[in-house]
C-alpha cells in the first residue's frame, strides 16, 4: 500500500504554474468586470440625479410647492436605505 502512495505521481510544476496562471487570469478578468460595473453604477446614479433635478425644476415652474415634489436627496436617501 505504501508503495502505491510513493509511486503516485504528484502534480508537476508545469501543471501548478498553469493553474496559478489561470487563477490570476480569472482574478484579473473579474476585477475588470467589477470596475466596469462600478463605472456603470456611477453613470446611472449621475443620470438619475440629473433626471430628478429636471423634474424638480419643472415642478417649480408649474406652481407646485416645495413639499409637492420629491427632492433628489429624499429619493436618493430612500433608495439607499432600501437596497
Amino acid at each position: 500500500m505504501s508503495e502505491k502512495l510513493c509511486l503516485a505521481p504528484s502534480a508537476s510544476p508545469t501543471q501548478e504554474r498553469d493553474a496559478r496562471g489561470a487563477a490570476q487570469s480569472d482574478a484579473g478578468r473579474l476585477a475588470g468586470e467589477v470596475r466596469k460595473l462600478e463605472r456603470q453604477r456611477t453613470e446611472l446614479v449621475a443620470a438619475f440625479k440629473k433626471q430628478m433635478k429636471l423634474i424638480e425644476v419643472r415642478g417649480r415652474g408649474g406652481g407646485a410647492g416645495p413639499g409637492d415634489q420629491p427632492t433628489v436627496d429624499r429619493i436618493w436617501q430612500h433608495g439607499t436605505q432600501s437596497g
